[in-house]
């Protein structure tokens, strides 16, 4: 009995950790303000707008051998806010937590708001991300839909063009044509 509790207490601490990663991030996350648009910008080393070129399922084993399926997604590098990536460059993120979502919204985590239907997100995406850690499309405001990252773009520019000043780097990339 004496073993039973510390173990129980260990596994309860563990549940309820993977539980909260996944939580609702608070409103006050999302605010659509310069300051949380510099917050996001501070904290990573890479912003980048990315096309996204195919998404498809793939196998992974797990420790234990069990075999399941995740979804890889390739992108298309088109501008950066910051980081050492070039417009052209391809960027493969593959779901590896019970966290991800799906870049094409299959199965459904948004919703259209007018016929409560599976959205269609759209091709473009706004990626903060660190270039050492694996990234995963989340529903949070680190990876977005570019209809929902639009209010982020004009900012990023200005604290694109302030951050490499600051280095003596080139300036940011101009977006390119979407194909």
């Amino acid at each position: 009995m004496k073993l039973f509790k510390p173990v129980f207490s260990i596994i309860l601490v563990l549940a309820s950790c993977s539980a909260a990663a996944c939580t609702p991030i608070p409103d006050a996350h999302w605010a659509q303000t310069p300051q949380r648009v510099k917050e996001r910008f501070d904290s990573v080393d890479s912003v980048e707008l990315l096309t996204l070129i195919k998404a498809r399922q793939v196998k992974k084993r797990n420790p234990q051998d069990d075999e399941y399926s995740v979804e890889e997604a390739t992108f298309r590098v088109e501008r950066v806010f910051k980081g050492s990536s070039r417009p052209g460059d391809t960027l493969v993120i593959t779901a590896h937590s019970m966290c991800a979502v799906s870049v094409v919204n299959k199965p459904a985590w948004l919703l259209d708001g007018r016929t409560l239907k599976p959205a269609v997100l759209p091709k473009q995406w706004l990626m903060y991300r660190h270039s050492d850690v694996d990234t995963e499309i989340t529903e949070s405001d680190y990876t977005m839909p570019i209809d929902r990252a639009s209010y982020d773009l004009p900012i990023l520019a200005q604290l694109a063009l302030a951050h490499q000043r600051a280095d003596g780097r080139r300036p940011a990339t101009a977006p390119r044509a979407s194909r």
